[in-house]
C-alpha cells in the first residue's frame, strides 16, 4: 500500500484537490477507508517512522519524499492524528463534503493511484512469494475490500493500466510506475 499512499499524497500535494475529496473518492472506488483518514487513525508519527523504515534503502526515495515531508510537517506542528485531536483532519470532524466533482473527473483523478495500487500487487506476485489467490485474499481481507486488485485490473483493463503507468514512468523514471510484467 506504500506506493498507493505515496501517490495519493502526491496528488494532494500537487494541489489537485482537498484531502476530504480524495479520501471520499478512494472510499467510493477502491477501499472502504481513505488514505488520510487511515494515517490519522494509525498516527502520523507511527506512519512516518514506518515509511522511513520501508524506504530507507529505496532507489526511488524521491517518489516517497512528498509523503515523508508531508508527515514530518504535521509532526512538527504536533498534528499526530486522532490521538492528538488533529492530523490530516481536525477532530471531531464536523464538516461534511459539500460537493464532489463529476464521475468523469473522479475517474481521472483516481486512475493513477489505482494503477499504482494494482501494479504494486502484481509486482509482489512477480516475486513468487505468494500465489495470486492468497495475496488477493489477504489484501481484500486486510482492507475489507469487495473487489480485489486482480478484479480491478480486469475491469480497468491491463492495457489501460500499462498506458497510465508507462506515461508516468517515462516522465519521471520512478520505479513505482514501471509496469509489472504481469500486466
Amino acid at each position: 500500500f506504500l506506493d498507493f499512499q505515496a501517490q495519493t499524497v502526491r496528488l494532494y500535494r500537487d494541489g489537485t484537490m482537498e484531502m476530504t475529496v480524495i479520501d471520499h473518492i478512494i472510499k467510493k472506488s477502491i477501499f472502504p477507508r481513505g488514505v488520510f483518514d487511515f494515517f490519522d487513525d494509525v498516527g502520523i508519527d507511527v506512519m512516518h517512522q514506518s515509511v522511513l523504515n520501508y524506504t530507507e534503502n529505496s532507489k526511488d526515495i524521491d517518489f516517497y519524499k512528498p509523503m515523508i515531508d508531508f508527515m514530518a510537517d504535521l509532526i512538527s506542528r504536533k498534528r499526530l492524528g486522532r490521538k492528538s485531536g488533529s492530523g490530516c483532519y481536525e477532530y471531531p470532524i464536523d464538516r461534511l463534503l459539500e460537493s464532489l466533482p463529476g464521475m468523469e473527473i473522479q475517474d481521472e483523478i483516481i486512475s493513477l493511484p489505482r494503477a499504482v495500487f494494482i501494479n504494486s500487487f502484481f509486482k509482489e506476485i512477480e516475486k513468487n512469494k505468494y500465489s495470486i489467490d492468497d495475496l488477493e485474499c489477504a489484501v481484500m481481507e486486510y482492507m475489507d475490500m469487495d473487489l480485489g486488485p486482480r478484479v480491478m485490473a480486469e475491469k480497468t483493463g491491463h492495457g489501460a493500466i500499462r498506458d497510465i503507468l508507462n506515461r508516468n514512468f517515462n516522465e519521471t523514471g520512478f520505479e513505482a510506475y514501471r509496469p509489472s510484467s504481469l500486466l
